[in-house]
């Protein structure tokens, strides 16, 4: 191997369900814009649900070429930033959020984060029985995730997928470390002072732009 590798999975009990799905769907995102272009740990960074024959959770993976240690913290740090991005969301994005993904369970069973599919048959949380159709089925899983709200997929997470949290099940952290020498402290720091110039360099494009506006 040339690069070395995080599996990072948080489990959580069947009846999070609802508020999984929302967060995984928001993860999708962050993950890529913070982890693989902000921080820069890894070419190959997603995030998804990940289901085992007993167990759903969240998984994080981050493939590059630094230390597994350093990356496991950095992915534990991007969990609080995304606390806080799901915090600071409006009541209006957040329920188009919700309804974007109720819409695709209502319109074909599927749900579709960028370039992933997630099947809906592989939620084992919703037992129905053989004369159950697969429209009534839809129907519940779609119930379920417009009702639940910002406030309670916050609770979830300080509940389920917080780090100082007593009840956060026990994570499952794979280490695959690289046979070639991994990036030293310095070429870290020098990436980190890259992207800050490039995060002020955005910042002052969109100044620029909100001024022209005016």
């Amino acid at each position: 191997m040339t690069q070395s590798c995080v599996l990072f999975y948080i489990p959580v009990k069947d009846e999070d369900s609802a508020n999984l799905e929302l967060l995984v769907n928001i993860m999708a995102s962050s993950s890529r814009t913070i982890l693989r272009t902000r921080e820069q740990l890894g070419y190959t960074v997603f995030s998804r649900k990940h289901i085992t024959c007993a167990t759903q959770g969240i998984a994080i993976v981050v493939q590059g070429g630094y230390n597994p240690h350093f990356v496991e913290r950095r992915i534990e740090a991007f969990l609080v930033t995304l606390r806080e991005e799901i915090k600071n969301r409006g009541k209006e994005e957040f329920d188009d959020r919700a309804k974007s993904i109720a819409s695709y369970i209502q319109a074909s069973g599927r749900l579709y984060v960028k370039d992933e599919t997630l099947l809906w048959t592989d939620f084992p949380e919703f037992q129905f029985s053989e004369e159950d159709s697969e429209k009534t089925k839809r129907k519940a899983k779609r119930s379920q995730v417009l009702k639940t709200t910002k406030r309670e997929l916050l609770a979830f997470f300080d509940r389920r997928i917080a780090a100082d949290s007593k009840e956060r099940r026990s994570v499952v952290s794979i280490h695959l470390r690289s046979n070639t020498p991994l990036l030293k402290d310095d070429e870290k720091k020098r990436r980190r002072e890259e992207n800050g110039k490039q995060e002020e360099w955005i910042g002052h494009k969109k100044q620029r732009k909100a001024s022209q506006s005016l």
